[in-house]
């Protein structure tokens, strides 16, 4: 389908990290430098949960923070 080859070639040249999940919270996808970021190689983290994949902690305690795509996903909003 053009349209998802489309979205596999703009994520795959997006210079930042972009880490897609579906609504249950697991792994879609991962461009090259969310796999440099996080160690995971896309085809391992297919499928695997976000939080498994992308782990936030704060930076002061390194105690786990909620993901913030959970609460996107959770409460319909945008979460900067």
């Amino acid at each position: 389908d053009f349209r998802r080859q489309l979205l596999r070639s703009t994520l795959a040249s997006i210079g930042d990290a972009v880490i897609t999940a579906d609504t249950a919270g697991l792994v879609t996808t991962l461009n090259a430098v969310a796999e440099s970021l996080t160690g995971w190689a896309n085809a391992d983290a297919v499928g695997q949960p976000l939080d498994a994949v992308f782990r936030i902690v704060n930076e002061e305690t390194r105690q786990p923070v909620e993901n913030p795509a959970f609460r996107a996903l959770r409460e319909g909003v945008i979460v900067g």
